[in-house]
């Protein structure tokens, strides 16, 4: 009678006399497959009341020009400050000059304004 794999019975304690001349094949394993886990949520904020933006201060030692309301009169000159209403201006020539704010642009005006650290 033949036992298992072709061998009988009483030759199983039997050393083998012949070596193995096949490889053996290796193990092969399926792939593994992360387990479906659920999305990850977020709990739901409410979004933050937007910080208003502040006028970037303008260097206040740059050379501009300046120019009066009405657009007439233009001038090449560094901000030098205001007192008591008026502007001072050092013009390129080394003069400095004063300017009632009311009689400046409107851009001059809000320039000032973010230099002085005003709305």
């Amino acid at each position: 009678m033949i036992g298992l794999a072709g061998v009988h019975p009483h030759e199983v304690d039997k050393p083998i006399s012949q070596p193995i001349t096949k490889p053996i094949a290796p193990l092969t394993t399926k792939p593994v497959t992360p387990p479906i886990t659920k999305p990850v949520t977020h709990p739901i904020t409410k979004p933050k009341a937007e910080t208003p933006q502040l006028p970037v201060k303008p260097p206040i030692d740059e050379i501009r020009t300046w120019t009066d309301a009405s657009g007439g009169f233009k001038t090449k000159a560094t901000y030098k400050g205001i007192a008591g209403g008026d502007v001072s201006l050092l013009k390129t020539s080394g003069e400095t000059i004063t300017i009632p704010f009311e009689k400046l642009s409107p851009d001059d005006q809000k320039w000032v304004k973010a230099v002085e650290g005003e709305p």
